[in-house]
């Protein structure tokens, strides 16, 4: 498989997502307790500050590189460890157990376009549009790499084929084939979700209607948060899909 190199810059983080979340909790709640004998809002600010600063720290331009021999990740961030050369990652093809690629939305941030890559030794590489800012190039580097996954797949001898000689699939006993998996909002699981936040979103209706019982707060949370985020999950679940 002859594959020229295309390259594609982001914003990335060193560490997968579940693992900077502990990180940063790790950091930001010793921080809150080491202040709160100042004022529980001095500790609250100074908690939210160092998680954003770890965060900053963990995140740094990313080149991603592909060729025919695997994909390549080179992250530049302000932490270096000691090491004045940025840190280069390889992954090749046949380590790739499977992707998905999607759009999402993030809590405090805009919709955006992302490829989550995992590997057979557990390791995990999200590249995104950051935001939307560089789709154009990353629409180009998702539709090279389904190009370069779908030439691999094709060179792959099914366990259960009789098609090609013996020496041939033991050349090579351990590819096997790169796995397309379903985004969340294309799982049953999301399409039971939405379907239950509607009949809650219903019953809040009804009671607000009819009964004193939903006060202020509640009825703030009904129509700026349930009814916005039903409106947005009815949308990715059961929206017309291009």
């Amino acid at each position: 498989m002859e594959q020229n190199e295309v390259t594609y810059h982001c914003k990335a983080s060193v560490y997968p997502p579940l693992t900077m979340v502990a990180l940063m909790t790790g950091i930001g709640v010793p921080v809150m307790f080491a202040t709160m004998f100042i004022h529980p809002v001095v500790a609250m600010i100074a908690m939210v500050g160092v998680m954003y600063a770890a965060m900053l720290f963990m995140t740094g331009s990313t080149v991603f590189t592909m060729d025919s021999k695997g994909i390549h990740r080179t992250i530049s961030t302000s932490l270096k460890w000691g090491k004045k050369e940025p840190k280069t990652e390889t992954q090749t093809w046949d380590h790739l157990k499977w992707f998905k690629e999607g759009k999402d939305r993030g809590k405090y941030s805009a919709e955006f376009h992302f490829l989550r890559l995992h590997f057979k030794n557990g390791a995990e590489w999200m590249i995104t549009d950051n935001d939307g800012e560089r789709l154009g190039a990353f629409l180009v580097f998702l539709a090279n790499f389904k190009q370069i996954v779908a030439e691999h797949n094709q060179h792959i001898v099914p366990a259960n084929s009789s098609v090609g000689t013996a020496a041939s699939v033991a050349h090579r006993p351990e590819e096997k084939i790169i796995e397309q998996r379903k985004t969340f909002y294309e799982t049953v699981w999301a399409k039971i979700f939405t379907i239950f936040l509607g009949a809650v979103i219903v019953v809040f209706l009804f009671l607000w209607a009819t009964t004193p019982y939903v006060n202020s707060i509640a009825a703030f949370r009904l129509f700026f948060v349930l009814i916005p985020g039903f409106v947005y999950m009815w949308y990715r679940v059961f929206g017309k899909k291009k």
